[in-house]
């Protein structure tokens, strides 16, 4: 798990001070990390030494990164620079008088028409380094560099970003014109603007740049805000004991309504995921019977005197006073109870009511997986301005927020999982999805590691179909979450 930061910039500073590292060294390392991701692009395209590299540098300490990189690169490549304003910080003025010094030509943006700039641009650069902003953009952009982005998007060249690609600003908000990076180097440590669902279309793939200290040392300089899902944090539900029986797993209760096929994608999710039994509640409203369901699953009229976990809410419908006395009835009697919430529950006028009762229930598991409509439905129902507010009422609570990237909240912290692609983007995948944490639930799980473990391998298994997949349906997710 990595740590991320609103504003690194403050653990920057708290990094120099503390470990006297000056700011020239943490620019040649910022350099150095760039340097050594356009050897391996270059090598893997067969053009290491002869590729056509294109610097775009800014007035600050992010033009400074690009200028001291193309130092690096003179000599090496064929090294072209594009300035859009003339350096004002420190560093910067003197990385571009050494770049001066070698005979390196600078080309501002203000002397240069367009189809001049076009055509060093188009002329066969083979990569693009965006050096003008980082983490300083704040906006409005100026007309000639949104132009400027305007033609760097519409090359064919590998787009690199240095820090966070030009157009974000430090929040995650995206202008109108953004610098599309195929890569992101981002400086110390990971941003959170990186991680917005706006900026996700423009970041690419995003790595650290070791500024000369490990990471481990730089976060000793300031605590994280966020923590960024890596594979490894993933527990799969391995059966390592030998000695067991499906009662050691637990039994997984899904409830059906009107559209009982979310509940059986659900179900089936669990029963794929470890859950040793499970059930499909049926009620007076669902309609079991128009589906052919596997006899892995049962189908029952009453809960499982052993049940150990629950989902409600797929494809529910109407949650009326009969499910909700059942429910609150075995919430409050169960040890240990756990459940997840999902879809329809989110649009049910006394969900606060009924949250506050299960909060309140000794070693109670609750998992919420709403998408971002759906959150913002929750939210306002219960007459809360922010999610802050949410985990500060009801800490027993984790809140899974179902996005392009999928966020966790919790009162320990919030967990980012950046590993969701589009191919999710199919009804059922968020069924799947509900079924996989009740089925770790049922498993023993805490809430969070449930959450964690059953966000992330939902992720990776929708990712071996690649992000552009438009084929990708929930028994084919299933399938793939079978072979974890």
């Amino acid at each position: 798990m990595k740590a991320i930061y609103k504003d690194s910039t403050i653990v920057e500073r708290e990094a120099k001070l503390k470990y006297s590292i000056p700011e020239y060294i943490m620019m040649e390392n910022a350099a150095a990390a760039m340097h050594n991701l356009i050897d391996e692009i270059t090598a893997q395209m067969g053009l290491f030494g002869d590729a056509k590299i294109l610097l775009v540098c800014g007035s600050g300490n992010n033009g400074g990164d690009g200028y001291a990189l193309a130092r690096r690169l003179h000599g090496l490549y064929k090294v072209s620079v594009i300035s859009v304003a003339e350096p004002r910080a420190f560093e910067a003025m003197q990385q571009i008088r050494m770049v001066q010094a070698l005979g390196i030509e600078v080309t501002s943006i203000l002397n240069s028409s367009l189809i001049r700039l076009s055509d060093m641009i188009v002329s066969g650069a083979n990569i693009i380094v965006d050096c003008i902003y980082g983490t300083g953009f704040h906006g409005p952009m100026d007309e000639n560099v949104e132009k400027l982005l305007k033609l760097l998007n519409a090359s064919s060249a590998i787009r690199i970003a240095c820090d966070v690609p030009s157009g974000i600003d430090k929040n995650g908000h995206c202008s109108d014109v953004n610098f599309k990076a195929d890569y992101t180097v981002t400086m110390g440590a990971l941003k959170s603007a990186l991680f917005t669902d706006a900026a996700k279309d423009y970041v690419g793939k995003i790595s650290v740049a070791n500024l000369g200290i490990s990471a481990k040392d730089f976060e000793k300089c300031g605590p994280a805000d966020f923590y960024l899902i890596e594979k490894s944090d993933i527990k799969l539900p391995l059966r390592k004991k030998r000695s067991t029986h499906k009662g050691s797993f637990g039994h997984t209760l899904v409830i059906s309504g009107e559209k009982s096929g979310a509940a059986i994608m659900a179900a089936s999710a669990a029963m794929n995921f470890g859950s040793g039994l499970t059930s499909i509640l049926k009620t007076s409203q669902s309609n079991l019977e128009q589906f052919k369901i596997s006899p892995e699953l049962m189908i029952t009229q009453k809960y499982p005197a052993k049940t150990t976990s629950l989902v409600i809410g797929p494809g529910l419908g109407l949650f009326d006073q009969t499910i909700y006395n059942d429910f609150t009835a075995w919430f409050s009697s169960a040890k240990n109870p756990a459940c997840v919430l999902d879809a329809d529950m989110f649009s049910y006028e006394n969900i606060g009511s009924l949250l506050a009762q299960i909060n309140a229930v000794e070693g109670a598991r609750i998992v919420l997986t709403p998408h971002l409509q759906e959150c913002k439905n929750l939210l306002s129902n219960l007459g809360m301005a922010t999610i802050s507010d949410f985990i500060d009422q009801f800490k027993n609570i984790v809140l899974v927020v179902k996005s392009a990237n999928t966020k966790i909240f919790t009162n320990k912290g919030v967990y980012f999982c950046s590993d969701g692609v589009q191919s999710l983007s199919k009804g059922g995948s968020g069924d799947v999805l509900a079924g996989m944490i009740a089925a770790l639930l049922s498993q023993g799980y805490s809430a969070l590691d449930a959450a964690i473990t059953g966000v992330e391998a939902h992720a990776l298994a929708a990712l071996t179909f690649g992000a552009e997949d438009y084929s990708l349906t929930p028994s084919k997710l299933l399938e793939e979450i079978s072979r974890m």
